[in-house]
This record gives structure tokens, sequence and C-alpha cells, in this order.
């Protein structure tokens, strides 16, 4: 279907109305070539040959993330309204603490914008 850099894609099939791809890609180590297929249906990816995953996994909640992967907590919030009412208080109490955060980085921002100011002060302050 389409190359890219040392790179092949190729769809290989559809998800609903997602098409899934296969990559196979070559090493930039050594002269072996792995393949990775998309895997819509658990929003991930499958390692199908010549490589093993090597990354960190997390729980979404620890991050303040949905889990996307809990489909019966979206259909009770779908088809529950009380449940979906308990929700939002919870969502309004993380946006205003979101909010909150989002104040401090900007202000934070505002002050280092002009980065020469902050550039002649910090050499101000190293000079002997």
């Amino acid at each position: 279907m389409g190359v890219r850099y040392n790179a092949e894609k190729k769809k290989i099939g559809m998800y609903y109305t997602t098409p899934l791809y296969e990559f196979r890609m070559k090493c930039h180590l050594c002269d072996n070539y792995f393949v990775i297929r998309t895997d819509p249906k658990n929003f991930d990816y499958e390692l199908v040959e010549g490589c093993t995953r090597q990354e960190k996994r997390f729980e979404p909640s620890e991050i303040d993330q949905v889990d996307t992967a809990d489909s019966a907590f979206s259909h009770k919030l779908a088809a529950d309204a009380m449940f979906k009412t308990e929700h939002q208080e919870d969502d309004k109490s993380k946006a205003t603490n979101d909010e909150s955060r989002m104040e401090k980085i900007e202000w934070v921002q505002e002050r280092l914008r002009d980065d020469f100011a902050a550039n002649q002060a910090l050499r101000a302050q190293f000079r002997v």
C-alpha cells in the first residue's frame, strides 16, 4: 500500500470500518526486519515478528486518563442517568483542579515569555 523511509505499510483487513495495517521495518541497529500490526479493538498494536515490547505499562486512572478499555463503564454511563450525574460532579471537581494548575502554568509561561530578558537576568546573576 505504501512505503515510507524504511517501512512497508500493508492494509491487512478491517475492524468494523477501521482499516488494520501491518508495518514491516528494518532495524537501524542490525540487518533484521520486524513486523507490527495495528489493533484498534484494544487501542494498541501487536508485535508480530522480530521484536519485543519494551515500554512501561500504566493504568490510565493513575494519570487521570479515561480508561477506554472499560466498555461496561461507558455503557453504564450512557444508560444510567444517576450514574452519569454522579460522575459529572467528579468531572467538574477535576476540571476546577485542572483549571488552577493551568493558570499556574500560564503564569510561568507568561513570566518566561521574553526569553531575552530572562537570559539577560540570568547572565547578570552569574557575572562576577
